[in-house]
């Protein structure tokens, strides 16, 4: 299969084989920088850029500990770079032996791995990548630069092998040559040389080189002393003999740095052996548990599900075209960070809506079984509730939305990042929740009750008793299975209930079920405005109200708003005069940003998972909604106007709960 050349003492051993096509390759082919070096293992006498066939980058990455430095002191370094090669040799050998025979017997293995050494030996004396001396990497070129590194693959006969970077990627140099001579391997012992007494494991490996080195047809070269290309047969039979190289190795059981059987399938991302991040930057990761994760600073950022990989843009940029498979256990040493996909895929895509919330469909749309799923109706222009959402392509992040048409539950194309406004935009809910969400009533139903948290799954607070009637301040969703959580207001504490989740099947109505309306308001607004719990502000179509964060009134600064950015002006709340800022919506909008919390604030377990904000002087302020009963309790407790604000202090607010 391949044509191999040998130059020794300044002689030519080539024997051609003419029963493959020779393709016309000059001399010294992409061979720029030529160095040259010594017939001494790493340092074959010729070396060209390893960059003419492939990125330095990828040897760098993947085989910087099989990487000669000629900068090095030389008899140490030599002794490194063998004991690191000889790993990697009895490594390939032995998986490629088990590969084709997985039943081979132990001496079938070990004669098989020497006679990997011994050909690594003869072909370039175990040189393959070099520092050199003019600071490139090279590879190792014989016969006038026509055999390519450790094996020699010859570009005269392997013409688009060399191409592929089957010369160049070391391990893929083993493995496309060594199939060559396994084929000889197995042939060996039905030939008449190797009859009788003459079936040894030493005769057999000579064999196979004879038909390596000269074709199939010179299987039996090596008993012939008179062929024109014996010596090659009596150098392999003598670097056979004398196992040169193991005087380089001191530890024949010492561990491989690079990962074998990764690169030997051609891998382009293969983690090295106890550093399973190697070659994890940049790439999407599906972990065996079923997340999908990016690593960035040492850590994984995660999503919990594969679906959700795009979000992940919000953390880093990555290439989402395809995912390397990685054991969870390969990542028990790691910090992970597990991101609510709710709170990321918004934070990174602007004017994605949020679940439960109402979008505006601007023209019909194909109502789709599944993202790619069949078409199962159409989608009128109109108003819808997001039942949930799924972002798509790391690059154009293309949005679909789960809405219900009549009596049918599908999924709608909503644009991408440049073209989303001219189909879906948040709106004002039209109807009856299908979900119930802000501002609606609902009953709970589990037997025994509910327990209400401090926080989503947190502390413990007391029992909501079954059949009890409570109004939902806010909706929170986790994870890839739609997990619900209401904030509620139940007999003067405020927290936080769980009411099953929408995926794969809903188990709402298990928790809690759709109540009829009665008192009070989950967030207070100026007169003719509503609370939009997409962006957690009040809103009246035109304007949007403060209070806004800190971040939000220096970008209306930065941005050339004036005077208007920090003034106030008068509202009705509640029949109260009050003064709030008070911005154009689409402007406020922008500035907000579509994170879960507005710019300058986040989420706080320590203030029952309300958005805040810390000023300058480490103070902080809590974001609502506050609804009706805490405002109440805020004005009794002698807060003033300041309680009918969207904005209190967290001393104040924190003074409001229960003890």
């Amino acid at each position: 299969m391949k044509l191999h050349a040998w130059l020794l003492a300044g002689i030519c051993l080539l024997a051609p084989f003419l029963a493959q096509a020779q393709n016309p390759t000059p001399d010294n082919w992409r061979c720029s920088g030529k160095v040259g070096g010594e017939w001494l293992y790493g340092r074959g006498p010729n070396g060209c850029n390893a960059s003419d066939f492939g990125p330095d980058a990828f040897v760098r990455q993947h085989y910087g500990a099989l990487t000669f430095n000629d900068a090095a002191e030389r008899s140490g370094e030599r002794r490194r770079y063998m004991q690191e090669l000889y790993a990697v040799l009895r490594d390939a050998s032995m998986r490629y032996i088990k590969s084709r025979k997985p039943n081979v017997s132990e001496a079938e293995r070990a004669a098989f791995e020497r006679a990997t050494f011994t050909i690594a030996h003869q072909e370039s004396y175990w040189s393959h990548y070099r520092d050199a001396s003019d600071g490139r990497l090279k590879m190792m070129r014989g016969d006038f630069g026509h055999g390519h590194g450790l094996m020699q693959v010859d570009d005269r006969y392997h013409y688009q092998a060399a191409l592929d970077g089957k010369g160049w990627n070391l391990l893929l140099n083993y493995a496309y040559s060594i199939e060559e001579y396994y084929t000889a391997w197995e042939r060996a012992p039905s030939q008449s040389c190797m009859q009788g007494s003459a079936n040894t494991w030493r005769n057999r490996a000579r064999a196979a080189y004879s038909a390596y080195n000269g074709g199939p047809s010179k299987i039996c070269r090596w008993t012939n002393p008179n062929d024109t290309w014996a010596r090659n047969d009596v150098g392999f039979a003598e670097k056979w003999d004398a196992a040169g190289y193991a005087s380089y190795v001191s530890d024949k059981s010492a561990a491989a740095k690079v990962n074998v059987p990764c690169l030997m399938d051609g891998g382009q991302n293969c983690p090295r052996p106890g550093d399973p991040t190697a070659g994890w930057a940049g790439k999407l990761l599906r972990i065996s548990d079923g997340a999908a994760c990016v690593f960035t600073g040492g850590q994984l950022q995660c999503v919990s599900a594969l679906r959700d990989a795009a979000c992940l843009v919000a953390v880093t940029g990555f290439d989402g075209s395809s995912a390397i498979e990685v054991p969870v256990a390969d990542t028990s040493t790691l910090t992970r960070i597990n991101h609510n996909r709710h709170a990321l895929c918004r934070k990174g895509t602007l004017g994605l809506q949020a679940l439960g919330t109402s979008i505006s469909l601007s023209s019909a749309q194909p109502l789709k079984a599944s993202v790619n799923g069949s078409t199962l109706a159409t989608a009128p222009a109109g108003t819808y509730q997001v039942l949930d959402f799924e972002v798509s392509d790391t690059n154009s992040l293309q949005r679909h939305y789960r809405i219900k048409v009549g009596t049918q539950e599908g999924v709608i194309y909503a644009g991408d990042k440049s073209n989303h406004a001219s189909y879906a935009v948040n709106s004002a809910p039209s109807g009856p929740s299908l979900l119930p969400t802000q501002g609606d009533w609902i009953k709970v139903v589990v037997s025994g009750g509910v327990n209400l948290r401090a926080t989503p799954g947190g502390t413990l607070l007391t029992l909501v008793a079954q059949n009890a009637v409570v109004q939902i301040k806010e909706l929170l969703a986790q994870s890839h299975t739609n997990e619900l959580y209401y904030l509620i207001e139940y007999q003067g504490q405020e927290g936080w209930i769980y009411s099953g989740a929408l995926l794969p099947t809903s188990t709402r109505a298990n928790w809690t079920v759709s109540a009829p309306a009665g008192s009070g308001k989950p967030a207070v607004c100026p007169s003719g405005a509503r609370y939009d719990s997409q962006h957690r502000m009040c809103m009246d179509g035109v304007n949007a109200f403060g209070p806004f964060t800190k971040a939000m009134t220096d970008g209306c600064t930065n941005s050339g708003g004036g005077a208007v950015c920090a003034s106030t002006q008068p509202v009705s709340i509640e029949g109260k005069a009050y003064n709030l800022q008070q911005w154009a919506q689409g402007f406020a909008v922008g500035l907000r940003g579509n994170g879960d919390c507005a710019a300058g604030a986040e989420r706080s377990a320590a203030h029952r998972f309300h958005c805040v904000e810390t000023k300058s002087d480490g103070s902080k302020e809590v974001y609502g909604p506050f609804g009706s009963q805490m405002v109440s309790a805020c004005v009794t407790k002698g807060g003033g106007l300041a309680c009918y604000a969207n904005r209190w202090s967290a001393t104040w607010y924190l003074g409001l709960l229960p003890q």
